[in-house]
């Protein structure tokens, strides 16, 4: 039965492609027919449009917290999530990371992205691994100011995943999260982020999601001009308010995106 049935799945094959693009094709130079051709053309322009690494490349090397941040990257329905800040909007993302400038209080800083890939079940969205080094020689603040201390920044290493819009924008920028704890791959003791900057130069700093770092956050988010642990619930995209897990929600008190920047 195999081998009466290949001639035939042969000869459908055969005919189905000689329907799709014109039996000219097989005689000579021939165009798709008009409707394939468009969906050929479509398909092509969705894969080129957007070199994903590349523009996650580039983002993290405008991201506002390692390096002055360019905005124009940054889709309007940006948003920032960690494993304790965030969600974070696009306008309270840049006004907390600019409170901090962590690459102005570490000059010599230097960052090292590595084991780039593509998501299989996003071609949109690029992971990488995460190294940064420097030494602390110009004050930093982080809701207060901190003297410089000469001490080195060696940040345990970090996964980031950044996810684009088809326009090639950042829409969604994940960090913090440690994959290596381990003292011999750095000194912020398995902490990401700020809380593990503050760390590595032995600045004392609540525990990341305990009740202190909750009460911080939530007087914090009466302030103007001061860093924020997540954006309100009215000010997210409609995509996260419209979940229900804790993660997504946002907060319910505290000042509006509009009136927490001046």
């Amino acid at each position: 039965m195999v081998a009466q049935g290949r001639p035939f799945r042969v000869l459908l094959f055969a005919s189905v492609a000689v329907w799709a693009v014109g039996p000219d094709a097989f005689l000579g130079e021939a165009p798709l027919r008009p409707r394939y051709a468009r969906n050929v053309a479509r398909l092509a322009a969705n894969e080129d449009s957007v070199d994903t690494i590349a523009r996650a490349k580039e983002w993290l090397a405008a991201d506002g917290f390692y390096h002055p941040i360019r905005p124009e990257l940054m889709a309007e329905d940006f948003v920032w999530e960690g494993p304790v800040v965030g969600p974070l909007n696009k306008h309270d993302f840049i006004g907390t990371v600019g409170m901090f400038k962590v690459y102005h209080a570490f000059p010599d800083l230097k960052q090292e992205c590595f084991g780039w890939s593509v998501d299989p079940q996003n071609r949109l969205k690029a992971w990488c691994f995460h190294r940064v080094q420097g030494t602390h020689t110009v004050d930093l603040y982080a809701g207060a100011r901190i003297p410089a201390t000469s001490k080195e920044l060696r940040q345990n290493v970090q996964a980031i995943s950044v996810t684009l819009n088809s326009q090639g924008q950042v829409e969604r920028y994940t960090g913090g999260y440690v994959v290596d704890n381990r003292p011999e791959e750095g000194n912020t003791g398995g902490l990401g982020g700020l809380f593990g900057v503050l760390r590595s130069i032995g600045v004392p700093s609540p525990t990341p999601g305990g009740k202190m770092t909750r009460f911080l956050n939530f007087m914090g988010s009466f302030k103007t001009n001061y860093p924020k642990a997540q954006s309100h619930k009215e000010d997210l995209p409609k995509k996260y308010t419209d979940r229900t897990e804790a993660a997504y929600a946002g907060r319910k008190v505290g000042l509006r995106t509009a009136d927490s920047w001046k």
